[in-house]
């Protein structure tokens, strides 16, 4: 059994409204070293089965991270 399968909804649900906290105030900020972990862990919430809407929400972060780290990369 995986991590993803083992999370509650609303841990899951809690856990991306952190994430979106992170990726929409301090993803300017934060240094280029963590933005790989960043994209990382948006990638996964992509990839759970739990919400259907933080799947397609973690999609539109994910460019966004990517975007900011190719920037970084520069």
């Amino acid at each position: 059994m995986n991590a993803a399968a083992c999370c509650s909804e609303g841990l899951v649900r809690t856990a991306f409204q952190s994430l979106q906290l992170i990726v929409t105030d301090f993803l300017p900020t934060m240094p280029c070293t963590c933005l790989a972990v960043c994209v990382d862990v948006t990638a996964k919430f992509g990839l759970q089965c739990q919400d259907l809407n933080i799947s397609l929400t973690a999609i539109g972060l994910l460019v966004r991270n990517f975007v900011m780290a190719v920037d970084c990369m520069q």
